[in-house]
């Protein structure tokens, strides 16, 4: 039976007369439908294109390997149905050919494909974000330092005495970077960065763009303050005390609100002196001892809105006569501001040109120069390859078309049919990636030009609205918060039946509340409240797994859930994610938490980034007292404070030495387990000469078996995975053309200071019964039967709405000015209007990420907030209810944590009676019959839970099972010896420590040194080739079968470069090779696994440990029959080597390897040989 689908699903896989936009919301099945519609256009029988034909762009590489997948799927399903069908198999065949991709990809292949368009060399290499952070701060430091030495006319000084802070220039410097970045989202960055300086030529307020923006700011305040006021009246309808009290007061406060209204928008410096002499009538006077809720509310919320209306003096900031200043005075530094963001831009091209690398802005400005030039106005003109794609491209297809920028838009517009080809899906209220330059109001805008379906028109605008991801209550209750919350003006979108949630999601029935809102109330400080969260949030789940009465859906049947069912959201993980991780330990419950940041304070990498600096200088302190201190060396405070001691005694007084030499005097007099550390560290550092840092890090974890200290850890697999990743940042670094140890350590040291962390492992299998823990961002597009949304009270970052300078879209730049004197420093009207504009912003992606979180659930949905004090939290948030059916968008723009905007909505639900009552004001019941659901309400004082294990009563312990677990613990099994002996081991491992040998090159590789491979992808090059080639197609032409190889991607073009051909041929011509041609059995790259006696590899084992059995796992390069016997070949590309250090290096491995195979394949073995291609030779390996 066929895929049933809804009438919008249908137009959007149909419609092809022109451009399409689709809004698809949270759960809607987008990418079902993006694969449908492909599947359509593959098999129309009037017009059938051809996969090459289509371009379909996706935000991750997750989603382009995932979407190409669908489509294989999809088309193998139809063969399925007519294996006849010539076209749809020539699709399939196409499909590795298909341009699915990312916008990244898109642009990448574009510039390497027509490079010699461009000038530039086609074999460049893309930086990662580390490395360019680090090459734009070297960039800047030094262009800065230029530009004081060539400071003659004295313009720069000026400007850096307005940006700077104190004695430093970090602050101008993050400046101009930040603002380079921010022009690169543009399609002609000059001419963005231009046009920042053109409002600086307006000199009167009242028709500058900065004026508009904090006029109609104030307005929207006043239009608030008149809206609450209204609501007070109509409350004090139902108390007339009161209202004869207050009721006039309130009146006159609704005509004043008026009557300043009027005056800011006809005269600027009218207005301010108004709002600089607001006087207020006085409120009459109540019965003595009368009280209400009325009265309460009346109260705070006038005493609240005059509080309010007193910074409106400090919003308008300066008179029409200083604002005409401002703009003269700062038109110059502004200037000089702009030409070096430009210069800085040319200068860090010119540093990524020496080293022939790129960054992804780099890439996408060089498609768009090969697609479109300026006209000078904005816009732009296609080039003659722009109109070529134009031509090719039969449709083009962008999902996530909510998180483009300007440039990106258009790439996709030049590369179209005069865009109506294009075919852009997104959903507006999803677009939370603003901090990396996403743009929704471009979706918006495209959205604003479409036309209805029914219409007949194009182009075509199609909302997809039904959700088939969650229960019928999480949608109806996202549906009841938003409808509230989001607006135009707090959210950039309306909020309405089109952008609703349909529930489309098939579940069984079952009586408990979809959704449930959990407040606990404490009277702490931000750490306490934290903690307190977390323990209530990991008992709430210790207590719902073990009752089971909480059924989610597994296999179309309700079932008790279980760990792996709970998500816990949070909307930053720094210091905040591992407070639940702990909570949740701590209950045993097992847990994952991928921190967004903590990389380097992970206990792991912080141990082995001291072992590195130690390994590179050992006379560091700090470094060396760490690595001592570690479980790996288990040194103790005391042992430390004696070797410390023992060295005072040999000093002269005031005397000091490094802890490194006192540790060598400690080990010469007789210390046994210093001189066991100083001969470890001697031997690592040796190691460190000859190996790159990514394989020193891992060859450590192995000599020492740090791995498997960390692997027992809590949380081991993580930790496991963070040293991985440490190695893969090593190797990043060494590809990009560094060397050395001491390199590394300032590369990771400067990365720490300017990109300040990085991202730990990634999240485990989907299948595995753990509790996630992950921040909304990396929730995106995920989802998960039971969301836990936590931290709620979290404020909002505004960090950045406090800097000096400040960069909107809509207001331009917008700065403070000092004063001549240098000594003050005072707020223009630009700065604030880019506050007021950076804020909404801010509070409408807010609002997007918040609609994210909520959307994640499947079946149970839980909203987890603290409120200090909340009596007075509680009334705050009820006092913005209103009586309508919206929250005024006033009032939620100036709400500053997910706490306040969930609790707005949910006071107005019938189930929250205890909100209402705690908060002391009668909020208005609300509950639309669309929108209707249960909600399950807890209120919890945190005191009754935190100090729930203390009162936990303690049982003595009886004699008899007493002595028995002392005897349990005092038992030592006679087989412990064998904990330190590996069950599994590879057989490569001979070579190394298992049989006591040790080997340091002299020098390192040839192939090591050069080229953009990393030492360990060069030295498999040839072992690559080797392994896929095919033998006979090599004999005969070697530089063929080569290419074969990389075309077919088994070696990358960096590898084929790699691969030394001549001395691959001069193997195919050996004799060596006769052998194997004249061979009817070959075996190539063989897999073998055999059992070995512990005593093999440990003849210090005695008895029946000696007799254990290890698996031995290898892979033999090449094993051919001759004579009725095995021959044994392991290739080697060891350069600077004759045949005696081959055979010192590499016969124990070799033994092993005769041991095993002729054990797994049950016959005897007639040689083991090396073939060295530096030596163009065989060498014979003896038995060992």
């Amino acid at each position: 039976m066929g895929v049933k689908w809804t009438t919008d699903q249908q137009h959007a896989i149909e419609c092809c007369k022109g451009s399409v936009l689709v809004s698809a919301a949270a759960g809607s099945g987008k990418t079902t439908v993006l694969v449908e519609r492909v599947i359509r256009r593959l098999t129309d029988e009037d017009n059938p294109c051809s996969a090459e034909d289509l371009l379909i762009v996706t935000f991750t590489r997750a989603a382009t390997a995932q979407m190409r997948e669908k489509i294989g799927a999809a088309i193998l399903k139809r063969l399925s149905e007519d294996p006849t069908d010539r076209h749809l198999r020539r699709q399939y065949m196409l499909l590795p050919f298909a341009k699915i991709c990312t916008i990244d990809s898109f642009c990448n292949d574009l510039v390497r494909e027509n490079f010699h368009a461009l000038g530039i060399s086609p074999d460049y290499s893309l930086l990662d974000n580390e490395t360019a952070v680090i090459m734009k701060n070297d960039v800047c430091e030094a262009m800065l330092e230029r530009a004081y030495e060539e400071n003659s006319d004295g313009s720069f000084s000026g400007l850096s005495d307005m940006m700077s802070s104190g004695s430093s220039d970090e602050d101008f410097a993050k400046l101009i970077i930040k603002m380079y970045d921010i022009s690169t989202a543009y399609p002609f960055p000059d001419l963005w960065l231009n046009s920042l300086i053109e409002e600086y030529s307006q000199p009167d307020i009242n028709k500058s763009r900065w004026g508009g923006i904090i006029k109609k700011y104030v307005c929207d305040m006043l239009d608030y303050c008149v809206s609450s006021s209204n609501d007070m009246m109509t409350a004090m309808e139902s108390d007339p005390i009161v209202a004869d009290a207050y009721g006039a007061a309130v009146q006159s406060d609704i005509n004043m609100y008026a009557e300043l209204r009027e005056k800011i928008n006809s005269d600027w410096d009218e207005a301010l002196e108004a709002f600089n002499t607001v006087k207020y009538m006085g409120l009459g006077r109540v019965p003595k001892g009368y009280e209400s809720e009325t009265k309460n509310v009346v109260t705070t919320a006038r005493k609240k809105l005059k509080d309010l209306l007193k910074k409106v003096p400090g919003i308008m900031c300066v008179s029409s006569e200083e604002h005409s200043e401002d703009v003269r005075l700062m038109r110059d530094p502004v200037t000089k501001l702009i030409e070096l963001v430009k210069q800085f831009g040319r200068e860090y091209s010119a540093e990524k040109d020496k080293m022939n690398s790129a960054d992804f802005s780099d890439i996408l400005h060089r498609a768009l120069n090969l697609l479109a030039v300026s006209d000078g106005r904005g816009g732009y003109i296609k080039t003659d390859l722009a109109r070529e794609l134009s031509s090719h491209y039969v449709e083009i297809l962008v999902d996530e078309y909510q998180d483009i920028n300007e440039a990106q838009d258009m790439i996709f517009k030049a590369i179209s049919a005069d865009e109506n080809n294009l075919f852009t899906v997104g959903d507006v209220k999803q677009s939370i990636y603003r901090f990396r330059q996403a743009m929704p109001e471009i979706f918006l805008r495209r959205r604003s030009t479409t036309h209805s379906f029914e219409s007949g028109e194009y182009p075509l605008g199609i909302t997809l609205g039904s959700n088939f991801r969650s229960r019928v209550g999480v949608t109806s209750c996202v549906n009841y918060i938003f409808r509230q919350l989001m607006s135009t003006e707090a959210g950039e979108l309306e909020y309405d039946d089109s952008e609703a949630l349909n529930a489309a999601a098939k579940y069984p029935e079952r009586d408990t509340p979809d959704c449930e809102l959990h407040v606990v109330t404490d009277k702490g400080n931000r750490a306490d409240t934290l903690e307190a969260q977390a323990r209530y949030v990991a008992r709430y789940i210790d207590r719902t797994v073990r009752e089971g009465k909480m059924l989610v859906t597994k296999g179309g049947a309700l079932h008790p859930a279980s760990y792996g069912d709970f998500c816990i959201l949070l909307r930053t993980a720094k210091n905040v994610s591992s407070v639940y991780a702990n909570a949740l330990s701590e209950r045993g419950i097992p847990v994952f938490s991928p921190e967004t940041g903590g990389f380097f304070e992970a206990a792991e990498i912080s141990f082995i980034l001291s072992l590195l600096r130690v390994l590179d200088n050992p006379v560091q302190d700090i470094p060396l007292a760490a690595v001592m201190l570690s479980p790996l060396f288990g040194f103790s405070a005391g042992e430390l404070a004696d070797i410390r001691a023992s060295s005072k005694e040999r000093l002269e007084a005031g005397e000091t030495e490094p802890l490194y030499r006192s540790v060598a005097a400690s080990a010469d007099e007789g210390d046994e387990k210093a001189a066991a550390f100083l001969k470890k560290i001697e031997s690592l550092r040796r190691l460190s000469l000859t190996l790159s840092a990514g394989e020193l890090v891992r060859r450590v974890c192995e000599e020492t078996g740090f791995d498997a200290i960390v692997g027992a850890m809590p949380d081991g697999e993580r930790r496991r995975l963070n040293i991985g990743l440490l190695c893969d940042y090593a190797e990043k670094y060494e590809a990009a053309g560094n060397l050395g140890l001491s390199g590394f350590i300032r590369f990771i040291d400067k990365v720490a200071r300017t990109s300040g962390d990085l991202a730990t492992a990634a999240r485990p299998s989907e299948n595995a019964d753990i509790v996630r823990i992950m921040t909304v961002h990396q929730s995106k597009g995920l989802e998960f039967p039971i969301c836990i949304f936590a931290d709620m009270q979290h404020a909002f970052n505004e960090r950045d709405n406090t800097e000096s300078v400040l960069i909107s879209s809509s207001a331009g730049l917008g700065m403070k000015r000092r004063t001549e004197d240098g000594i003050s420093v005072y707020d223009t009207a630009s700065r604030r209007a880019a506050v007021i504009t950076s804020e909404r912003m801010g509070r409408s992606e807010e609002m997007r990420v918040l609609y994210v979180a909520l959307t994640r659930a499947k079946e149970n949905l839980v909203m987890v907030t603290s409120v200090p004090n909340p009596e007075n939290g509680l009334a705050k948030v009820a006092v913005e209810c209103g009586i309508g059916e919206r929250a005024n968008p006033f009032a939620v723009l100036r709400m500053n944590n997910f706490s306040d905007l969930v609790l707005t909505a949910l006071m107005r639900h019938p189930a929250a009676d205890e909100l209402r009552k705690l908060s002391g004001v009668d909020v208005p019941i609300f509950l639309p019959e669309k929108d209707r659901f249960k909600l399950k309400v807890v209120v919890s004082d945190s005191e009754s839970f935190m100090t729930e294990s203390a009162n936990e009563q303690k049982i003595a312990a009886k004699p008899v099972f007493f002595d028995e677990v002392c005897e349990r613990l005092d038992y030592s099994d006679p087989r412990s010896v064998l904990s330190s002996v590996p069950a599994k081991r590879a057989a490569s491992d001979g070579s190394e420590r298992g049989i006591n040998r040790e080997y340091f090159a002299s020098s390192r590789p040839a192939f090591m040194s050069s080229g953009g491979l990393t030492p360990a992808q060069r030295g498999t090059a040839t072992h690559k080739f080797m392994q896929f080639s095919n033998y006979a197609a090599a004999r005969a032409d070697i530089e063929s079968e080569l290419a074969r190889l990389v075309d077919g991607g088994f070696l990358s073009e960096d590898e084929g470069k790699a691969v030394n051909i001549g001395a691959a041929k001069r193997f195919f011509m050996s004799s060596l090779a006769e052998r194997i041609f004249a061979s009817d059995n070959v075996m190539r790259e063989k897999k073998f696994a055999a059992l070995f006696p512990a005593k093999f590899f440990y003849p210090e084992l005695t008895g029946e440990a000696a007799e254990e059995k290890i698996v031995v796992q290898g892979i033999a390069d090449c094993v051919f029959v001759e004579d009725g016997k095995l021959v044994i070949v392991d290739y080697k590309t060891d350069t600077g080597v004759d045949a005696e250090a081959l055979l010192d290096r590499y016969s124990a491995q070799l033994g092993i390897y005769r041991e095993a195979l002729s054990q797994a394949l049950g016959m005897p073995v007639k040689e083991t040989l090396l073939y060295s291609f530096f030596m163009n030779s065989t060498v014979k390996v003896g038995t060992v």
